[in-house]
This record gives structure tokens, C-alpha cells and sequence, in this order.
């Protein structure tokens, strides 16, 4: 008889199992979520002098017979924020690399003057401006232009640099995030 309560008991216990699998399964809901995709924005800078044909590179300008005092010599050119992105607007800046010319004092006394919108950089000297810390122009929206100038003059007085030259490439970053 004691084998019986033992078989009866052990058919209880596996019930009881079986009933607690069917409960749990009955508790529990999945649901999945596929083909989880990021990807990062791509920043794209891009320059035109007649805010028309926008490249990454476009020649530079060519300025002689700068008189010292005289009124600055300006150009324009113009910005462009390509990405489309709503939260990549783009922190702007600027810096020179001088890469020939001949130099000397002339350097010290041609001031520049870029502005971009309403942020102006400048008046530095090439000697400044030359390698040095990048200089804020600013922020552009994404698919935003926004218009800049260059502005060049020499101070007033300025005797010793007559038919001196510079030669000059001006980088512009925008860049995206911290």
C-alpha cells in the first residue's frame, strides 16, 4: 500500500509541475523589435564665390596694388551646409596657412577680416591668423547658405612693405557636434 501513496503522490507532484509550466507560459508575452539600425550624420562643407556652383575647393582671389589706409579690398563667398540632418547645424571656423610670398613685415601689417552672417573674425594680421587656433565664424543650419566676405587692407603709414605679396590658402571647417 505504501508503494501506491508513493505512485499516487509522485502523480500529484507531477501535475502540479506541469500545471505551474502551463500558468507561466500563460503569463508571459514577447514582443521584438528588428533590424535596430544608427548611423551618424555626415557632416558636408561646401564654398562658392558667385552662390551659385557650391564645391569643396574653389580658387582664391587675387588682389594687387593694395594702398596703405586705402579703403579694404572685399570679397565675397558664400557657405553651405549640405546635410540634411535637423540637429546637424555646424560650428564654422577659419584658419590660414601661409604657403608663399615675400613676407617679412608685410605679414605683420595685411590685416584680414572674415565674416560670415553676423560673426566676424578679425581684424588679425597674417602672422595672427597663420596656423593659429581656428576662428569662430559662427553656425549654419543644415541645407542652410549663409554669405561671407573677406576683407584685406594694409594700416595707414605702412612704407615698408611697398610690393611685398602673400600667398595664402584659407580653411573653412564645420563641424558637427561636441
Amino acid at each position: 500500500m505504501s508503494r501506491k501513496i508513493v505512485i499516487s503522490g509522485l502523480s500529484i507532484l507531477a501535475s502540479l509541475a506541469l500545471l505551474g509550466v502551463g500558468v507561466y507560459a500563460a503569463l508571459v508575452s514577447t514582443a521584438t523589435a528588428t533590424s535596430n539600425t544608427f548611423s551618424s550624420t555626415n557632416p558636408s562643407l561646401l564654398i562658392s564665390t558667385n552662390n551659385t556652383t557650391f564645391n569643396t575647393t574653389v580658387g582664391g582671389v587675387t588682389e594687387s596694388g593694395i594702398i596703405p589706409g586705402g579703403t579694404p579690398v572685399v570679397h565675397d563667398f558664400w557657405l553651405q551646409n549640405t546635410d540634411t540632418d535637423p540637429g546637424a547645424t555646424m560650428n564654422l571656423t577659419a584658419t590660414i596657412n601661409v604657403t608663399g610670398g615675400s613676407g617679412g613685415s608685410y605679414n605683420d601689417n595685411l590685416s584680414l577680416t572674415y565674416t560670415c552672417g553676423s560673426t566676424t573674425a578679425g581684424p588679425f594680421s597674417i602672422t595672427a591668423w597663420n596656423g593659429h587656433v581656428p576662428q569662430s565664424l559662427g553656425t549654419l543650419a543644415p541645407g542652410g547658405v549663409v554669405h561671407c566676405t573677406l576683407s584685406t587692407s594694409l594700416p595707414s603709414g605702412d612704407s615698408v612693405d611697398a610690393g611685398k605679396s602673400v600667398i595664402f590658402d584659407t580653411s573653412f571647417d564645420g563641424s558637427v557636434g561636441s
